[in-house]
């Protein structure tokens, strides 16, 4: 008895280191398995960082990106400001000033261009037939000018929009703050210049007598042609803004007629130096003038009609045509 008691104290004793051997191992492969995947996990959240650093390098980049583009469409702006207020606004007429001193000698005067002993053709040159500076074309080109600077600064607005909400995405109050505050002031801006517009439209209807009795006509009850005016706060902008660039594609238009009428009074001019007065190229000349000619009345009708409209849509408009218009009692 005494050995089967040994034998079995021996081999429980064998039992109960097997299973401490197999305890450690268990948790030696626990003890492997939680550091690997503290590894993995380790290694995933490094991952993800890196992902989201290179997507704010990325966003970084866009911003770079935008920033150098609105530097670079100030930059523009302000040497076409720059170039604007260095030319002279007085009469067309008048050449700019050079100097403060004023020279009071009577230059001598041009002397008289020959004409052609042939007097059934034109002889004046193409500047000669150019028609004169007038206050409508004066108030035309401020018009344009005054359009021009609403456009860039609404696509400037447009872009320090998107900026803001950039910012405002990726956190980044601080910036957020800054380009709200710089679009606040360009809307500032943008306010009294649609004002300067709507004054410079009122001194284009004003200046041509033409548009002008339009003007009196579509306001006239009595008139076929009168057309009621439009008060509708939540079409207004849309529709009004679309008249302008319509106004800015005629002058585009006119434009490349007035190109192409120079060009071919320079072709008549020729021909009139080569004593050419009749014939069939001076004939298809003429034609091509008449042409162009007519095309010009067509966009300038085009133009007036767009100016009515414009006063008709704006009440701003309309105040300053009456506070504008001469006086007809005077």
């Amino acid at each position: 008895m005494s050995d089967d008691g040994a034998s079995a104290h021996r081999g429980g004793s064998r039992c109960a280191k097997y299973a401490e051997s197999m305890l450690a191992r268990e948790e030696a492969r626990s003890e492997r398995g939680r550091k690997m995947f503290q590894k993995k996990h380790r290694e995933m959240r490094l991952n993800k960082l890196k992902a989201q650093r290179g997507d704010g390098i990325e966003r970084q980049r866009v911003v770079c990106h935008r920033r150098r583009a609105i530097a670079r469409e100030r930059e523009l702006a302000a040497l076409e400001y720059e170039h604007k207020t260095t030319m002279v606004f007085a009469c067309p007429s008048t050449p700019p000033h050079t100097s403060d001193v004023v020279d009071l000698t009577l230059s001598p005067p041009p002397p008289r261009k020959r004409r052609s002993e042939a007097p059934h053709h034109n002889t004046a040159t193409a500047d000669e037939r150019r028609p004169p500076r007038t206050p409508k074309h004066a108030s035309l080109d401020a018009y344009y000018d005054i359009n021009s600077d609403v456009v860039r600064m609404e696509a400037e607005l447009r872009i320090l929009s998107d900026e803001v909400k950039l910012h405002a995405d990726q956190r980044n109050l601080v910036r957020a703050y800054h380009c709200d505050q710089a679009r606040l002031v360009l809307a500032d801006q943008l306010d009294m210049a649609l004002v300067r517009r709507d004054e410079a439209v009122a001194r284009v209807i004003c200046a041509d007598p033409v548009l002008l009795a339009m003007y009196d006509n579509a306001r006239d009850p009595t008139k076929p042609s009168f057309r009621p005016p439009v008060n509708i706060a939540t079409l207004f902008k849309k529709y009004v803004t679309a008249r302008h660039c319509q106004c800015v594609r005629l002058k585009n238009a006119a434009k490349v007629a007035d190109e192409k009428r120079k060009a071919v009074g320079v072709k008549i001019d020729d021909a009139s130096r080569r004593h050419d007065g009749e014939g069939p190229e001076m004939d298809a000349l003429r034609a091509e003038m008449q042409q162009l000619e007519a095309e010009e009345c067509k966009i300038d009708a085009q133009r007036h009609a767009e100016f009515i409209d414009i006063s008709i849509w704006c009440p701003p408009v309309r105040q300053y045509v009456r506070d504008l218009r001469p006086d007809e009692s005077s």
